[in-house]
């Protein structure tokens, strides 16, 4: 049979191709038990967050969960604290602190007298006809810090638990509260509680705010572990379907009918086809949970923070390149950047002589692989710009870098357009020079 023209039977192979692909049991399994976990995976991220913050909105404001006081018997717990000192700290936030455990639960007085260690015991026979399980507090000033010292009385030492419990909640509230007593504007409060960070701006340098810095690190992150999972997974795949059909007398006969690279292109776009649906399918399936779990969450405590959502909020106002044209470039790069893997891994099948050196020639598909990721990454990161720039027009990188350097805004949509259209010229040329690698491995093969 003569070959009819430059793309006959790509079609025929290729939805050959594609159905024996998704026909496999194994095939289907992993496509439904890891969609399966994607789901629940990201269905379950909102909904343990609201649980959390729920849980914390349940504790007191400082972090620990205050101990009922029906968990201690009547005898364990103080009836007053008296309280020494007072020109050392705020009391006015020790008796707020002691009204949250519920009116007249205790009772505070204060006194001036000087009380040591050796002789606080004056403190409690002067009380002792009032109060029967009394605590004196105590604050002084020690290298720094405040310390506040609780006095237990000898005769009503079974309240000594629920005080060690009562003064680690006290010191936290009040390392919180003590700001809010100082006399100063309301934005001053806020900045004596911000954390404190610092950063190094190079003289005559472009500084750049928290959002830029955040999408410079997680938008190549993102685009280059996904491309990397992609090739990771699919290739060997693709090298061991293309090795095996070699000694397939089916593959002669094709021969005969195709053009080579059509036999190469129909399948190989079909498996790559298959794999990007298959893992847009997942990722669909994720982006489903996680709406599903989100809607869940704010059942579950309805002023709960979805910091994922804050996040991609903080990573897209840091991008300036963020558009419809931007996106969908940057989607073309990495999936036909995924076909070009796709068709190095057919490349390097189609070149091997034996099954067993498969493994060995791997290596040969696995080096631009990591180099892609590790120059779109780390080129990021350490600001290489002259090898960041060379990489987004090199076919072997482009796929890698180009995609988060069109969205940061660092290339214009004309320069990802010319780099997409030298990462297909390069894919199709590849896919020309294995189908006659393929062809005469077949019909020269010993």
């Amino acid at each position: 049979m003569k070959k009819k023209g430059m793309f006959t039977g790509f079609f025929t192979i290729f939805s050959f191709t594609a159905k024996q692909s998704m026909k496999g049991k194994g095939f289907k399994t992993a496509g439904i038990l890891i969609g399966l976990f994607v789901f629940l995976l990201f269905f379950a991220v909102p909904v343990i967050m609201a649980n959390v913050q729920k849980s914390d909105s349940e504790t007191d404001d400082y972090g620990m969960e205050e101990k009922p006081l029906e968990d201690y018997e009547p005898e364990e717990i103080p009836d007053a604290f008296l309280v020494l000192d007072t020109g050392t700290f705020d009391t006015s936030l020790f008796e707020e602190f002691t009204k949250l455990w519920g009116e007249g639960v205790f009772a505070v007085e204060y006194s001036d007298m000087q009380i040591t260690d050796e002789n606080y015991g004056r403190l409690f026979e002067e009380y002792k006809e009032t109060y029967k399980r009394p605590v004196a507090l105590k604050a002084e000033r020690k290298k720094g810090e405040l310390v506040f010292s609780y006095y237990v009385f000898r005769d009503a030492d079974d309240v000594e638990a629920f005080t060690d419990h009562f003064a680690e909640l006290f010191a936290a509230y009040y390392d919180n509260r003590k700001y809010q007593t100082v006399p100063v504007s309301e934005e001053i409060a806020k900045l004596v509680q911000l954390p404190v960070v610092y950063e190094v701006v190079e003289a005559g340098g472009k500084e750049e705010d928290f959002n830029t810095t955040i999408a410079r690190m997680i938008i190549p992150a993102v685009f280059s572990l996904l491309l990397f999972m992609m090739t990771i997974i699919y290739g060997q795949s693709i090298t061991k379907v293309v090795m095996s059909e070699k000694s397939s007398k089916l593959m002669e006969m094709l021969l005969t009918s195709v053009q080579p690279y059509v036999l190469l292109a129909g399948k190989i776009v079909a498996m790559a086809c298959v794999a990007i649906a298959q893992m847009a399918a997942w990722i669909l399936l994720g982006i489903a949970g996680f709406t599903l779990g989100c809607q869940v969450a704010e059942q579950v405590y309805a002023d709960y923070t979805n910091y994922i959502t804050e996040f991609i909020e903080i990573v897209q106002k840091g991008s300036s390149g963020f558009s419809v044209a931007a996106v969908v470039l940057s989607i073309l790069m990495m999936l036909t950047g995924f076909l070009l893997y796709c068709v190095w891994a057919g490349f390097i099948a189609s070149a091997v002589d034996n099954v067993e050196d498969v493994s060995t020639a791997m290596s040969l598909y696995q080096i631009p692989v990591l180099a892609g990721f590790m120059i779109s990454y780390l080129g990021s990161m350490m600001e290489l710009d002259t090898v960041t720039k060379i990489a987004e027009y090199v076919p072997i990188s482009s796929p890698f870098v180009m995609p988060a350097d069109i969205l940061d805004g660092k290339v214009t949509i004309t320069g990802g357009a010319i780099s997409f259209v030298l990462l297909v010229i390069f894919t199709v040329g590849l896919i020309y020079v294995t189908g006659r690698i393929y062809k005469g491995k077949i019909f020269n093969k010993k």
